[in-house]
């Protein structure tokens, strides 16, 4: 597949470009050749912990050239999705199990409660990645749910790619939450089809002409097909589950089969 055909790209980080402070081969040189054909494209990440500024340090100390603008994130997505769901409740209070990038924003519309600082009826509970989680906050997240909370998760991922390996991702909260109020959450990030067409539609253009990159058919591979953009998929050690769903219309073992 030639991604040139397309007008934009949504790129997955994480295992797609680098895992850990190991960047994947081939992928600095096929960032500059998407920058020097001046194709639209979005860094596209699940990963809610860093704000966009982070993100793109991150990207800069890696090699890549990167700017916030060309940053979307899962946090991003559920501060639009909000915004989108609930006009009439714009700068109310929101409790946040999550780090700094969904903290930030959200902040932008609502007023965030994290950690020690806990409201008495927020209308709203965002759930994503947070690795000094307690036991209390979670405990705050359940009891604002059962009362009436609108419950949303930036992502359902099992796992994510550390230093040192494999480690438990945004979903193993997000489920454990879900299990002890019974209550199925509003997922923003991947795999659902809305974070394809709300980035998409940030670079001005439509689903149906994007390419969808990354390494996780289950997350990024069937995102790209519920909305009906195309995909490439990085063949790595996660799970496929062999649906047509999941399944990529390219499959490559290393960025550099795109640069020819």
């Amino acid at each position: 597949m030639d991604w040139r055909t397309k007008k934009g790209l949504l790129i997955d980080l994480d295992g797609t470009l680098f895992r850990g402070k190991t960047v994947m081969s081939g992928a600095r040189e096929w960032i500059s050749s998407i920058i020097q054909e001046n194709m639209p494209f979005l860094y596209w990440t699940n990963n809610s912990t860093r704000t966009p500024k982070a993100v793109a340090y991150h990207l800069q100390e890696l090699g890549f050239p990167a700017k916030p603008s060309d940053v979307y994130t899962s946090s991003m997505a559920l501060s639009d999705v909000l915004i989108a769901n609930h006009p009439d409740q714009m700068g109310d209070a929101v409790y946040v199990v999550g780090e700094e990038g969904l903290q930030a924003a959200l902040a932008n519309d609502f007023r965030v409660y994290a950690r020690d600082k806990t409201p008495t009826s927020p209308f709203a509970v965002a759930v994503g990645l947070d690795r000094q989680v307690s036991y209390d906050h979670l405990r705050y997240a359940v009891r604002f749910i059962l009362q009436g909370a609108k419950f949303y998760a930036t992502n359902p991922d099992r796992l994510l790619w550390e230093n040192d390996g494999l480690s438990p991702g945004a979903g193993s909260l997000v489920t454990l939450i879900a299990f002890a109020t019974g209550v199925t959450p509003i997922i923003v990030g991947k795999p659902e089809a809305s974070f394809v067409h709300i980035a998409c539609k940030k670079m001005g253009i439509d689903a149906l002409d994007a390419l969808v990159i990354g390494d996780n058919p289950l997350t990024d591979i069937a995102a790209g097909k519920r909305a009906g953009a195309s995909t490439v998929l990085i063949a790595s050690e996660l799970q496929q589950d062999g649906s047509e769903e999941t399944k990529a219309d390219q499959v490559i073992l290393s960025l550099s089969e795109l640069l020819s």
